[in-house]
């Protein structure tokens, strides 16, 4: 299953990223001094950290499939140095992304099936997380 898996263009081009490997977010709450669901809070509430954004995007790289070092370079080049490249509020709505990916699914996850490919989501800086609202009555399938 892709759960958690995400594609989105980041910094010089389409990446993917995933933190939902039990590993990686143990390292991220220990990178960050705080629980998954802190990290969330945090980059929803817009009270996040730097560790909560750059550690977010360099293990979310390292487990959508890019060697470690080659994360850690393109996390200096477009998060350490990102005000020149990415704004720092651009990295944090890539952060959140990851780990709504990993929390949340991926919208149009094929659960329960096999996976197809990859999910991609375009980021847009301007446009708010999703809704996690159901959804109206007269939109529910019936049966």
């Amino acid at each position: 299953m892709q759960n958690g898996t995400i594609e989105m263009t980041w910094a010089d081009g389409d990446r993917v990223f995933n933190v939902a490997r039990i590993a990686l977010l143990l390292e991220l709450e220990e990178k960050c001094g705080a629980g998954l669901a802190t990290v969330y809070g945090r980059l929803v509430g817009k009270a996040w950290t730097v560790n909560d954004v750059r550690e977010t995007i360099r293990l979310g790289l390292i487990g959508g499939g890019l060697a470690p070092a080659a994360a850690l370079a393109l996390v200096k080049r477009y998060v350490d140095d990102g005000p020149q490249r990415i704004g720092l509020i651009e990295n944090a709505m890539t952060a959140l992304a990851i780990v709504q990916a990993a929390m949340l699914g991926v919208r149009d996850d094929p659960v329960g099936k096999k996976p197809t490919g990859r999910h991609r989501r375009e980021t847009d800086v301007s446009a708010a997380p999703s809704s996690m609202a159901p959804a109206p009555p007269s939109e529910l399938p019936l049966g």
